[in-house]
């Protein structure tokens, strides 16, 4: 394992949560969804651009093609993402969101089984059986009756 690595999961996971609770918590919950989404990204695409300019590493030089294809990525992946991530937290709350967000690798292990026809590993297996016990084991502590 990548030290590295580990540590870019842990901050990334960090950020999320961070997100999530911020969104849920603060003045925020009252903007519109396309709102917070929109200035998540701006300040995201600011601070990348000039992380790519310090490092002297932006390279904008593409076909058209490849730029519509980046474009239709975007929009569908992270746009659309993140505007229904928003609106969740509104709707039921951060800690529910998240709950239900932990089962995305669950849904992407079976569409890439289902549609793509990748194999299904022993530890694709295991992965899914921890998420679908862990995300259980949230949802029945939460449900508990409080003594």
């Amino acid at each position: 394992m990548n030290p590295a690595g580990m540590v870019a999961v842990l901050l990334s996971a960090l950020a999320y949560a961070l997100y999530m609770i911020i969104v849920n918590k603060s003045s925020v919950r009252k903007m519109e969804g396309t709102k917070v989404t929109f200035y998540s990204m701006l300040f995201c695409a600011a601070f990348f651009l000039l992380r790519a300019l310090s490092r002297d590493s932006f390279t904008p030089a593409m076909t058209f093609d490849t730029g519509i294809n980046i474009l239709l990525f975007a929009l569908v992946s992270t746009v659309l993402s993140l505007i229904t991530l928003v609106n969740a937290i509104k709707l039921i709350g951060s800690t529910p969101t998240a709950v239900m967000g932990s089962l995305e690798p669950v849904v992407a292990v079976i569409i890439s089984v289902a549609v793509f026809n990748e194999p299904l590993t022993g530890r694709l297996v295991t992965g899914i059986l921890l998420i679908i016990g862990a995300v259980t084991l949230t949802i029945l502590s939460n449900t508990s009756p409080k003594q």
